[in-house]
């Protein structure tokens, strides 16, 4: 459990929105050789309606990728065009 202070405040609404959603997030921030990368992580899955709203409206590029093995996991990385 992390304080809402603590959210690094780039990353704080949407990491809100998707918990108040339902989607459990575990983390968030930065990633890349050089911070280029936005990600967040969770154990949520997201349907084919969303994933597929999520890339066709973001003005940002965006790649899903999801494990549906033993535990869901899908992590949501968004890189700057």
């Amino acid at each position: 459990m992390i304080f809402v202070e603590e959210l690094e405040p780039q990353v704080r609404d949407a990491v809100l929105v998707f918990n108040r959603k339902g989607y459990s997030t575990l983390q968030s921030g930065f990633w890349g050789e050089h911070g280029e990368l936005q990600c967040i992580e969770g154990e949520f899955a997201i349907d084919e309606e969303t994933r597929n709203r999520l890339l066709d409206t973001m003005p940002v590029d965006i790649d899903i990728l999801a494990n549906k093995g033993e535990k869901i996991f899908t992590s949501i990385n968004f890189t700057p065009l």
